[in-house]
């Protein structure tokens, strides 16, 4: 069986009471609205910005780009005429 949650008016009357006495509660998005398909993504970019390997595959891709366009043709680099 789960504990209801206290009342917040409750709760603050307790805190002005006994400052000393009180003990904050961390109450995160979950506990209030619950997760939802949006939220998921959003921890899934957040983990994958913060990525080394993002880093580091964005940086490859850039140098293949630059050599594999001279290769290929499809991308020239400038100051090279014809």
């Amino acid at each position: 069986m789960s504990k209801a949650p206290p009342d917040p008016r409750n709760e603050v009357a307790a805190a002005h009471v006994a400052p000393h006495l009180h003990v904050p509660r961390l109450i995160t998005s979950r506990d209030v609205a619950g997760e939802g398909v949006l939220d998921e993504i959003a921890d899934v970019v957040n983990r994958l910005i913060g990525s080394m390997w993002l880093f580091v595959g964005i940086s490859t891709g850039i140098v293949v780009w630059l050599f594999a366009g001279n290769i290929v043709g499809f991308d020239r680099t400038p100051g090279r005429c014809c």
